[in-house]
C-alpha cells in the first residue's frame, strides 16, 4: 500500500482530510533507531496522519499524549511511522 492510499485509509476512519492540511510542513521529529542512525523529520501533516492511525489503535494512549506532546518527547519511532501509515498494529 502506498502512502497516499494509507492516508486515505486512515482518514476514512478518523474524519475528512482537508486539502489545507497538506500545507503544514513544520518538521515533526522521528526518533533514530540503532547506532549510527540519525534522527530525521517528516512534515507535520504526515505526522497527523500517523497520529490518526496511532489514535485508532491506542485510544487510551492518545488521550494521554497529544501530537504536540509527542513532538516534544522526540516523536514517533521509524517503525511506528511505517506501521501506522499502513494500518498495521504494533
Amino acid at each position: 500500500m502506498g502512502v497516499i492510499q494509507a492516508i486515505h485509509k486512515v482518514y476514512k476512519v478518523q474524519g475528512v482530510l482537508q486539502v489545507s492540511d497538506l500545507d503544514d510542513n513544520r518538521p515533526f521529529p522521528v526518533q533514530r533507531e540503532g547506532r549510527g542512525k540519525e534522527a530525521c523529520t517528516i512534515p507535520w501533516w504526515l505526522a497527523e496522519v500517523v497520529y490518526a492511525g496511532y489514535s485508532a489503535q491506542s485510544p487510551q494512549s492518545a488521550k494521554l499524549q497529544s501530537l504536540e506532546r509527542m513532538a516534544e518527547r522526540g516523536g514517533f519511532g521509524r517503525e511506528e511511522v511505517l506501521v501506522y501509515l499502513s494500518g498495521g498494529k504494533i
